[in-house]
């Protein structure tokens, strides 16, 4: 089993990425902040594709956004 390397959470959503390198989403989606390319709320989490590296994510008022660094070293934001 994998366990979580790292947890992020604001006001209305929350990012997870796991030992294996996996990224997972949950919350509030009303500006696509997930990055499931959607604004479907998720109340379970979801998986981003791709083998992550770092994330954080930050959010106030009515601007929320993420960022992640993918193990080929590209940076991307949602």
């Amino acid at each position: 089993m994998y366990s979580w390397t790292q947890l992020l959470s604001n006001y209305q959503h929350s990012i997870g990425l796991r030992s294996d390198k996996t990224l997972w989403v949950w919350g509030y989606n009303n500006s696509g902040q997930l990055g499931t390319n959607d604004t479907i709320n998720r109340s379970s989490p979801v998986q981003i594709p791709s083998s992550w590296n770092s994330v954080t994510t930050n959010g106030t008022g009515t601007t929320f956004y993420a960022l992640g660094i993918k193990n080929d070293g590209t940076m991307w934001a949602w």
